[in-house]
């Protein structure tokens, strides 16, 4: 996990990429052109992303591979978005989030099913609900 306390950078998704590669340096944000120029004053928290290689991994080390591709089939959702989404590096995910980059516009049965993706997920230990239905937490180790 990395915690980075940000004043100035070039724009959050740089900060972001470079935290997750392990690549962050100082930039020199005053010579910036000024819609480039962005002030953060709060903690990021990341981990590392998963690939789809990893999460397949993981899902064979719990012992229910075939069940979950299973699962996400049905309820529409490719691996590769899974990876890169869900596990995108952040410690927690929200449903309204993952059926937003999802859907664009998600509906409540698209809600639903992003619900029972993040079910599936703790099922077999990569994801935690954090106590209401909305957020759940990346569990360490993915």
């Amino acid at each position: 996990m990395v915690v980075v306390s940000v004043m100035l950078f070039g724009s959050f998704d740089e900060l972001l990429s470079a935290t997750n590669s392990g690549t962050a340096q100082k930039t020199d944000c005053f010579n910036a052109p000024p819609d480039r120029k962005r002030v953060f004053s709060q903690q990021v928290t990341s981990f590392r992303p998963v690939t789809v290689e990893e999460l397949t991994r993981r899902l064979g080390r719990s012992g229910h591979l075939d069940e979950i591709e299973g699962q996400l089939a049905k309820l529409g959702f490719a691996p590769e978005f899974v990876a890169h989404n869900v596990f995108s590096g952040s410690d927690r995910v929200t449903v309204s989030h993952i059926a937003m980059l999802w859907q664009g516009m998600p509906n409540k049965h698209d809600r639903k099913r992003t619900r029972a993706l993040f079910e599936a997920l703790s099922t077999v230990g990569l994801l935690a609900p954090t106590g209401d239905d909305e957020t759940w937490s990346v569990l360490s180790g993915t």
